[in-house]
């Protein structure tokens, strides 16, 4: 897996939230959610081979929430454009040199 080619999917995904219909936001969720299984796959890979990658799990649970917001299945009242900074912020997080390193 190519760790800084799948967060720069999703960062071009989440920026497409904006302006999207309902069906098209769940199409948009559905394949973030398929990315970000496949980084924990990775995660758990590379753990399992005694290569730790600190935080990443914690950085991808943080923006569960806020994606399911914004794709419309669940609302904690806050902003599309709140939610849509602590995914990208996540993705940041990942790219960091306290976890991936690939920013």
């Amino acid at each position: 897996m190519n760790v800084k080619l799948t967060i720069k999917a999703i960062e071009a995904l989440t920026l497409t939230f904006e302006g999207q219909s309902e069906v098209d936001r769940l199409k948009t969720y559905s394949t973030i959610q398929t990315l970000l299984g496949e980084m924990k796959n990775h995660i758990k890979s590379k753990e399992e081979s005694g290569n730790h990658i600190k935080h990443a799990d914690m950085y991808i649970v943080e923006m569960e929430s806020p994606l399911r917001c914004i794709a419309g299945l669940d609302n904690l009242g806050h902003q599309e454009s709140v939610n849509r900074t602590w995914i990208l912020t996540g993705l940041q997080k990942l790219s960091s040199k306290t976890c991936f390193n690939v920013g």
